[in-house]
């Protein structure tokens, strides 16, 4: 199960409201439930279960409408990525990309909101176009047209950028082989 509250979800001693909280687990934090109370209470306004669960040595009762199961979190994950990858996004830190070197041309992703996808090293005359989409919390890549710096083009390319971790709203790491990172370019540009 995982966390389902942007706030956090706090474990409880007990099975109840008013037990003494013994931590504090982050959204999206997996737990693993051990056991579920047979009672179902009502909890401002929504009827759940009091589950106990144990995750990185804390072991209490959360109240089970604010876990997702598995569906559930990797629909809530695709929601996210699909929302805050929308934009610019400048690379600064990777090994994937040597040629051409990133001090001379850094790597640009542009993610926009109708599906399309722009990238390769900003004004070096190379490019790749395509579509994309979010499946399993992985982001699908699909290449219309390639162009390289002689104008040269193919197309039909397609591969996929998982691993995808939020440092936080502005900085984004993508694994594809090997670790990216990326910073969110600021140019007000309605995406």
């Amino acid at each position: 199960m995982y966390v389902n509250s942007f706030e956090g979800l706090h474990v409880y001693n007990l099975p109840n409201i008013n037990g003494e909280s013994v931590g504090l687990l982050n959204f999206l934090t997996e737990v693993y439930a051990i056991r579920e109370d047979n009672n179902i209470v009502n909890i401002n306004g929504v009827d759940g279960r009091w589950v106990y669960i144990n995750i990185e040595g804390i072991e209490g009762w959360v109240f089970n409408d604010y876990l997702d199961d598995e569906w559930q979190y990797k629909k809530r994950m695709n929601e996210i990525i699909e929302e805050k990858i929308i934009g610019e996004w400048q690379i600064i830190e990777s090994t994937a990309y040597l040629s051409p070197p990133l001090e001379v041309h850094p790597w640009i992703f542009i993610f926009h909101r109708n599906g399309r996808i722009i990238y390769g090293p900003a004004a070096s005359g190379y490019g790749f176009f395509g579509t994309w989409e979010v499946n399993n919390g992985m982001i699908e890549v699909s290449g219309d047209i390639t162009m390289d710096s002689a104008g040269v083009l193919s197309g039909n390319e397609s591969h996929n950028l998982n691993d995808i971790r939020f440092i936080d709203n502005d900085t984004v790491t993508f694994y594809n082989g090997i670790s990216d990172s990326f910073d969110r370019m600021k140019r007000g540009i309605d995406y």
